[in-house]
């Protein structure tokens, strides 16, 4: 098929309505397509928000219709590296099938991956209740195979329970991220001190002595949550700030948190009326200085709990457990009934969550390239290498660090 090129954007894309060209592989009446633009992301609208409500399995935030547009928007323009590739399935013209993808370059090699990788926590694609999710990723499969467009699938941060992990666990290659992760159910506690009554006796006394400590230091400690504005605004860029301060002491970097594309879709997010994506900033000062923060995504009564930072100094007072268990009240008090700490799961965290659930990474080889660095690298050499970039003294990943930058 001939690709397209939309006005005023100079891109080669495919048309957004191109029906699947191989027959029987779905039955009949049923259809798939693409949405590769904006525009046509857009003319989505209205049954994307139609399947949230009705997905076999519920999406998180991150696959919601107003968080995959907004991080478009900032990601996937023209002249970026990220091209919306969204498969589209339908059943007698209604939509129940919805795989949220973008199409990359990674270093010559075409790599498709969800929509919001990788500041999207989690990826799931969206499948209408009563669908079969195997049937249609089987059919969606074949159809980006047959498009020649990528080398390969590279899914991360699949949960247990999502649509996609059942099929994936019985046809895709594991790409072993093997992580867990923990959420706290709020529905079980009544009130702030219902919540209160979860710790025993030397978890309350060594919270009181810690925020005790900061305040005779700094001050006496006050939480604000903050809203739209000028002083969010400052929060946000403080929040990350200090973050990226914190990572440098510990030798790692993060280049999502480094993006300043990153920070514009939070500011932009933040903004964002008349939908149930909220982006929550959470300041606690001790004295008159702003010592904390903790930003989160809610969502269909779900506090997706992004960024938890504190200024320099602070870690020995033990403000990053006090900063989450501020953050839990504050959605408890606000009528949240799940806290997600997401991915990665780190000690700290299992005093903040009443159940936990693995995630994985996943791929899918379309050419004999992608197969290469399929098995190679994602399938061996990658979680090698994070095992032992895990085990490394802060000491050892500051030298790497400056030699990788040299």
């Amino acid at each position: 098929m001939l690709k397209a090129v939309e006005p005023n954007t100079g891109t080669a894309v495919r048309p957004a309505q191109a029906e699947m060209p191989p027959a029987g592989t779905l039955p009949a009446g049923c259809s798939l397509s693409l949405a590769t633009t904006l525009r046509s992301l857009g003319r989505l609208e209205h049954a994307w928000r139609d399947l949230e409500q009705h997905c076999s399995v519920p999406p998180t935030v991150f696959q919601c219709y107003d968080w995959v547009r907004q991080w478009c928007e900032i990601y996937a323009q023209p002249e970026s590296q990220s091209n919306i590739h969204i498969v589209i399935g339908r059943r007698q013209n209604e939509v129940v099938f919805i795989w949220p993808l973008v199409l990359q370059d990674r270093h010559g090699l075409r790599v498709l991956t969800w929509a919001g990788h990788p500041i999207g926590q989690y990826g799931d694609l969206l499948i209408a209740a009563g669908e079969s999710a195997e049937v249609w990723i089987r059919a969606a499969t074949s159809y980006i195979k047959s498009n020649h467009v990528a080398d390969i699938l590279h899914l991360r941060h699949v949960r247990e329970t999502s649509n996609f992990a059942p099929v994936a666990r019985m046809q895709w290659y594991d790409g072993k991220l093997n992580e867990q992760a923990p959420a706290m159910d709020l529905s079980t506690f009544k009130s702030d001190e219902d919540y209160s009554q979860r710790y025993d006796g030397q978890q309350r006394k060594r919270r009181k002595k810690s925020q005790r400590k900061m305040e005779e230091a700094f001050g006496a400690m006050t939480v604000n949550a903050l809203q739209p504005g000028d002083a969010a605004h400052k929060a946000i860029d403080l929040a990350i700030s200090e973050k990226l301060k914190w990572l440098e002491e510990r030798g790692r970097f993060n280049q999502v948190l480094s993006c300043p594309s990153h920070t514009r879709l939070l500011k932009k997010i933040l903004h964002e009326k008349d939908s149930g994506l909220r982006l929550t900033v959470l300041e606690i000062a001790m004295g008159e200085t702003p010592s904390a923060w903790e930003i989160g995504f809610e969502w269909n009564g779900i506090h997706y709990g992004y960024i938890t930072s504190h200024r320099d100094g602070l870690t020995d007072f033990g403000i990053g457990r006090l900063t989450l268990d501020v953050a839990q009240r504050q959605a408890l008090k606000t009528g949240v009934l799940e806290y997600d700490l997401m991915v990665p799961y780190d000690q700290h965290k299992e005093s903040f969550s009443s159940h936990k659930e693995r995630v994985n990474d996943w791929f899918k080889p379309l050419t004999l390239r992608g197969a290469f660095i399929g098995i190679v690298y994602i399938g061996i050499a990658r979680p090698a290498l994070r095992g032992v970039y895990r085990k490394l003294p802060a000491s050892v990943l500051r030298v790497l660090k400056h030699l990788l930058r040299q």
